[in-house]
């Protein structure tokens, strides 16, 4: 009997390390799902819905909200509900199903509809995911579990666009064209957005019937719990953004990460530097490609770096500091260094974090840790997105300055209270 149940709890085990290639892989066809539709949806709400540049900002601007807001309250329900994969797959399944919807849009405000709730299923779906794949691999293997999820996934992110161009080819039309030619235009889109589907529903099968929920000791429910049950909707809220049930650890490396993050340009500005110093639009998608190859570099190597995680994170923090102002003295094909820095240094950043997050809180509220980080980084770069803006619009290398400064606040505050 003894050696049935060591027996079964080895093939559990075995089955839950899987789920790091069944996420990532399920990351990787919806990140090609998704960026499937990058270079067709502008065209397709300026050409076709009639949408102004001001409106296309107000969709994209809502839909990146929509990204964030929401994580905090599906990462409180996962952990209130111990289910991590049920709500993962409910999050890449609203996703999808609302890709194809973009096709019988109509309008404007329907696209804007869309295009939010697809966003949102993101925000539903990353908090039980991350906390998912933590649970899945022990202590010592996350780094590389989190390394292996963000390298697919980006590669899913540079796949996705030549799925579209590839696409484009086999039916014989080219980009220029269809700006020219807005009936075409409509026809292709709505192709396009229907053939996202395919990715995004082979990622949902993977995780509907690949990915093992780990076995978890049934816990009984605490009387701080019960008594959260019987004070209502308020209680339910208050406890939703409690901050402290995460540890002072995590208050700590958040209020870091929201400086981090006020400081992190966003990809717009490095891409109009770029323009202004003398790159052609060539060059910038050159520039941008680049970005996603040393970004996967970063992800991939760190899982080699012997050092403990709060010290590269420190590490981490002043290389970015140092890479931003290199954006100020960078001129000429040089500048090419700072932003293959960039992405080599923030793919590091982004496998440090959800690992060092894993380490400093109980297994029993990580869903809700990586649902209330998610939501207030989403709030740091809308502001990040206005004040580095501001300071854009007075001299560009303020920016960079500005953005530099702050990645040093953030150092200086982590490392103070660690």
């Amino acid at each position: 009997m003894l050696k049935k149940t060591v027996s079964t709890k080895k093939n559990n085990n075995s089955k839950t390390s899987n789920n790091v290639l069944w996420l990532g892989l399920t990351s990787l066809f919806s990140d090609i799902s998704s960026e499937m539709l990058t270079p067709i949806l502008p065209l397709f709400l300026f050409n076709v819905l009639g949408a102004s540049g001001m409106i296309i900002g107000l969709v994209e601007g809502l839909a990146k909200a929509s990204e964030h807001l929401l994580s905090i309250f599906s990462g409180w329900a996962s952990d209130r509900l111990r289910k991590r994969k049920s709500i993962t797959l409910a999050g890449y399944f609203i996703a999808t199903l609302m890709k194809g919807a973009y096709a019988f849009a109509f309008t404007w405000p329907q696209l804007l509809i869309a295009r939010v709730i697809e966003r949102s299923g993101k925000a539903i779906r990353n908090p039980p995911r991350d906390a998912l794949l933590a649970e899945s691999i022990s202590t010592s293997q996350k780094r590389w579990g989190f390394s292996l999820h963000r390298v697919l996934d980006t590669l899913g992110a540079i796949i996705g666009p030549f799925v579209t161009i590839a696409f484009l080819f086999i039916i014989g039309v080219n980009i220029k064209t269809l700006v020219e030619t807005p009936n075409l235009l409509a026809s292709v889109s709505r192709d396009i957005f229907l053939l996202a589907l395919i990715p995004g529903f082979i990622g949902v099968a993977i995780i509907a019937f690949l990915v093992v929920e780990p076995d978890k000791k049934k816990e009984k429910i605490s009387n701080s719990e019960k008594k959260l049950e019987m004070q209502g909707f308020f209680a339910v809220l208050k406890d939703i953004f409690n901050i402290s049930k995460y540890g002072d650890r995590y208050k700590a490396f958040l209020i870091a990460s929201l400086i981090l993050y006020i400081a992190i340009p966003a990809t717009a500005f490095i891409y109009l530097r770029a323009s202004e110093i003398g790159f052609d639009i060539i060059g910038v998608l050159l520039v941008a490609a680049m970005y996603n190859i040393t970004y996967i570099f970063g992800a991939s190597l760190i899982r080699f770096i012997k050092l403990r995680d709060e010290r590269l994170l420190a590490i981490i923090m002043v290389l970015l500091a140092l890479t931003f102002f290199g954006f100020v003295f960078a001129n000429g094909i040089y500048f090419v260094i700072p932003f293959a820095a960039f992405g080599f240094i923030f793919g590091m950043f982004e496998v440090a974090m959800p690992t060092y997050i894993s380490a400093i809180v109980p297994s029993r509220v990580l869903a809700g840790a990586f649902g209330t980080y998610n939501t207030f980084i989403g709030l740091a770069i809308l502001t990040s997105g206005i004040l580095l803006g501001a300071f854009w619009d007075v001299n560009p290398t303020y920016t960079f300055i500005a953005a530099g400064i702050l990645s040093l606040a953030a150092f200086a505050y982590f490392v103070k209270h660690n």
